[in-house]
């Protein structure tokens, strides 16, 4: 099943085909730009399970080192199996270790596992396998990828935890006043027979609701958590969204440092790896679930295999990532060196993505303790509103 543009917007198609690659390059042979091919039927075996980052890193750095000394490579494999601390990629790799031994070739072994090698990873092993033969320099690239992925991850989840921590208490104080203070209140209030205003009867009638269905608004409260903390993958699922998500101003900031960075380091390390353009190209395309992004790529695709230049071909992406990686991969066109300068931006790109994220941390806290005070307080003014009308309705009968 694929998705691809019409001119007018994006459209799902069924079609039969051998291989995701053999669609692929029919879909381009009909200059059909594709944002995502997958399969109509996907193996539900491996669909829930993954490996840690941290593990395949490991992974990943003992077979650099293996390769490296020159070890035979069953030998490499009976040393990860002994030391990952994952037991599904223990239960992974004895499953390869056996298919090694029956002769199959390591990128063959590892693209029957796409939870846990994707694309890129494999397409590094293959170039080193097939094409440079370097394949303690393949598993280096790969390292220095998931490693910086790896530091980018935790530190958005250091950013994140004070607003998470801030979500759930905030969620926490409202449940309490709500069922415990708001009560005490709405006794007082109806022993006086005082009307309520608005705003203190809409607060009574949540802790109403609140104490009378404590199980649904636990799930509620549940659910509310769960859904900002997976607001990302959740908004990743209406394509309509995703345009509106780049011009946000911090958080489409950040959406487009990380996919410029993505992209030149992963088209980068491809190009210097012996991987065509074009099929560099599809792997960068594969980076993000924005629609914007694929759509963008997939159009550039379409202009390489027509024999343009790659820097006109990359127009497509201007819009995204500005005219930087347009000027540096003409400089590179012209100079023969389109790695090197791709690993420049990428560099720079890295600096400026993780100060970002830094800078996000005191602006977050502010918003979360803005809106904490803000809900806070409008419960404590409601409440009061009817003492107010009181002490206003006493001073006026004297």
């Amino acid at each position: 099943m694929t998705t691809g543009s019409n001119g007018k917007g994006t459209v799902w198609r069924v079609s039969n085909a051998q291989s995701v690659a053999a669609l692929e390059k029919d879909l381009l042979v009909r200059q059909i730009p594709v944002i995502r091919v997958e399969p109509l039927n996907p193996p539900k075996a491996q669909s829930r399970k993954r490996v840690k980052l941290n593990d395949l890193c490991n992974y990943t750095e003992q077979m650099e080192t293996g390769y490296a000394l020159g070890m035979p490579l069953i030998r490499m494999f009976s040393s990860c199996i002994e030391c990952t601390a994952s037991p599904y990629l223990r239960t992974i790799l004895t499953e390869m270790k056996t298919d090694l031994e029956r002769g199959e070739s390591l990128t063959a072994t590892m693209e029957r596992w796409p939870n846990v090698f994707d694309s890129i990873y494999v397409s590094f092993v293959a170039s080193g396998e097939k094409g440079s033969g370097r394949m303690d320099e393949a598993f280096a690239q790969i390292k220095s990828t998931l490693l910086r992925n790896q530091i980018i991850r935790t530190k958005l989840r250091s950013v994140m935890m004070m607003p998470m921590v801030t979500l759930i208490m905030l969620v926490l104080v409202l449940a309490f006043m709500m069922t415990v203070i708001v009560p005490k209140f709405q006794a007082m209030f109806s022993a006086t027979g005082v009307p309520l205003p608005f705003p203190t009867q809409v607060l009574v009638s949540i802790s109403e609701a609140v104490r009378a269905y404590p199980f649904l608004t636990g799930v509620a409260g549940f659910a509310f958590v769960l859904g900002v903390m997976r607001a990302s993958s959740i908004v990743n699922r209406f394509p309509c969204l995703h345009s509106l998500i780049l011009k946000l101003p911090i958080y489409g900031k950040l959406q487009r440092k990380v996919m410029l960075a993505n992209f030149s380091r992963t088209l980068g390390q491809l190009v210097n790896a012996g991987v065509p353009f074009v099929q560099a190209l599809y792997l960068a395309r594969d980076l993000s679930n924005n629609v914007i992004y694929r759509l963008s790529i997939a159009r550039a695709i379409i202009s390489v295999s027509k024999g343009e230049k790659i820097a006109k071909a990359l127009l497509s992406v201007k819009a995204l990532f500005g005219p930087e990686i347009i000027h540096q991969v003409s400089f590179g066109e012209e100079s023969g060196a389109i790695p090197s300068l791709l690993k420049t931006i990428t560099e720079r790109q890295d600096r400026e993505l993780i100060a970002l994220v830094e800078d996000m941390r005191p602006v977050l806290e502010a918003v979360m303790i803005a809106i904490m005070a803000a809900l806070v307080g409008g419960v404590i003014i409601a409440l009061y509103l009817p003492i107010f009308g009181m002490g206003q309705t006493l001073t006026g009968s004297r």
